[in-house]
């Protein structure tokens, strides 16, 4: 057995389903040698199938909490109280746990804990989901929440997943998600209605935090951002992520006309620029929400120049070519050049 130290969460195996509160120690513990299976439904799981380690501490057995949940079906919520305490639920849920479920049958959800934040932490909704099938994979899933009289105050960006993909997911499947919605007041006598919907080639998020400063964004009041992939193997496409944001504190902006974002791959030698290629995203017009709302999309560069010749292991970067100018109901907004349009790929390459 391997000898170790480390502070953690625990539980036995053994527990009852419900609201259970764990405080954090350091122990000594012993890595266990013995095979731990679950026998659910019919079906054998084996906790080490998933690299999971049981404990031995003081001559019993403490398996992971979560993955001993998951193996016989149910959700782990982990969630930290405002007087600082710290709090873990437990669900073996059924269909009477999920009551709320899209019109069209794909999803129940339940357990929800629904946040409104005016600044700071997002908006968010949190909670456990159940696939009565699988979701096509042109479709994402999206929460709306409604006030009193039935008008949409806000929707979520498409559900988070803790721990798999929804693309992945099959009927029967129960996983934990959460998803952020934009910065509002508490909103009285509110409901929640879930839907499944098309996926669109530019796609809600919220953002928070500080853009500015060292390292920030440059304009006002609609910013650019380059995210995605920093280092791939051999043959293996980056992903690239264009974020657009709207810094404006009131006042929600329209784009009426469709606006399209270059990036340049490109690699530097000797003090010079050396082109690679450019890959142009889709056209994007709509809205972008007040107070660091914003929409993202997503391109790939396969290693290739704009001959279509792979590229060789090494250094490059992908940048935003920027200032790109866009048209809103009332004026023209424009995205400037900032150090966060900008971001290294390396090919095969160690991380410096």
């Amino acid at each position: 057995m391997k000898k170790f130290v480390l502070g953690f969460l625990c539980a036995s195996a053994f527990f009852v389903a419900g609201a259970a509160a764990f405080a954090s120690n350091e122990i000594k513990a012993l890595i266990s040698s013995i095979n731990v299976s679950f026998h659910v439904h019919g079906e054998t799981n084996d906790l080490s199938s998933d690299n999971t380690i049981a404990l031995n501490y003081k001559g019993q057995l403490y398996v992971p909490l979560r993955a001993f949940t998951e193996k016989v079906g149910g959700d782990v919520h982990y969630k930290e109280e405002e007087n600082g305490g710290k709090m873990v639920d437990i669900y073996l849920a059924d269909d009477r746990d999920l009551e709320l479920q899209d019109k069209d049958g794909y999803v129940r959800m339940g357990h929800l804990d629904v946040k409104f934040a005016e600044e700071g932490d997002p908006s968010s909704i949190s909670g456990t989901i159940k696939f009565t099938r699988s979701i096509p994979q042109n479709k994402d899933i999206v929460l709306a929440i409604l006030d009193r009289d039935g008008k949409e105050a806000g929707v979520t960006e498409p559900l988070r997943l803790l721990n798999q993909k929804v693309s992945q997911s099959v009927g029967g499947d129960i996983a934990s998600f959460e998803a952020a919605f934009p910065y509002m007041k508490p909103v009285d006598g509110y409901k929640l209605e879930a839907r499944v919907v098309d996926k669109t080639d530019w796609t809600f998020f919220q953002s928070y935090g500080n853009l500015h400063g060292a390292g920030g964004v440059q304009g006002y009041p609609l910013v650019a951002t380059l995210g995605g992939d920093v280092s791939n193997p051999k043959n293996v496409p980056f992903e690239l992520n264009v974020n657009l944001i709207n810094l404006d504190e009131e006042n929600t902006i329209s784009i009426v006309k469709p606006v399209s974002f270059d990036i340049e791959i490109i690699q530097l030698k000797d003090d010079k620029t050396i082109p690679i290629r450019t890959i142009r995203t889709k056209p994007f017009a709509g809205e972008l929400v007040r107070q660091l709302g914003g929409v993202v999309t997503a391109v790939q560069w396969d290693q290739k120049n704009d001959k279509g010749v792979v590229v060789p292991p090494g250094e490059y970067w992908a940048r935003l070519k920027l200032p790109v100018t866009a048209q809103g109901e009332h004026s023209s907004y424009v995205f400037e050049n900032s150090m966060r349009a900008k971001i290294p790929v390396f090919i095969d390459t160690p991380l410096p």
